[in-house]
């Protein structure tokens, strides 16, 4: 998994995950919101993604949705959020992948990439 799209309204948090990323040999692209998200899957889709669950206009939730039915292939999603992990079951139900509350440390990001990309190794 080397390509990943991170999907966030805050710009100094998407900006540290793409440095961190970066700096451990992911290529990344960055979107600020649902739509822009979209728009960066259709040019190119990700091996995984990074996403908040909540952004204004299209939220996490919605976007992973359209996301689903954009591709016959799996993407792996990390959702990040800050609030209670009530909503977990809501995006499990949609496919991610993952859930990762708010703070997230960019070395534990790393290392849950890293799980999903040994697991789905596994599987193809």
């Amino acid at each position: 998994m080397k390509y990943v799209l991170i999907v966030d309204d805050d710009r100094d948090l998407v900006s540290m995950f793409q440095m961190r990323l970066d700096s451990e040999g992911f290529q990344t692209a960055v979107a600020y919101d649902g739509k822009e998200a979209l728009a960066s899957i259709e040019k190119k889709l990700p091996d995984l993604i990074v996403m908040d669950a909540l952004m204004p206009g299209l939220d996490g939730l919605a976007t992973l949705k359209q996301i689903n039915q954009m591709s016959n292939k799996k993407i792996p999603v990390i959702i990040v959020t800050g609030k209670a992990l009530m909503i977990e079951q809501a995006f499990r139900l949609e496919g991610a992948e993952a859930f990762m509350m708010k703070p997230v440390d960019g070395a534990d990001l790393v290392k849950r990439i890293r799980e999903i990309e040994a697991r789905y190794k596994k599987t193809v």
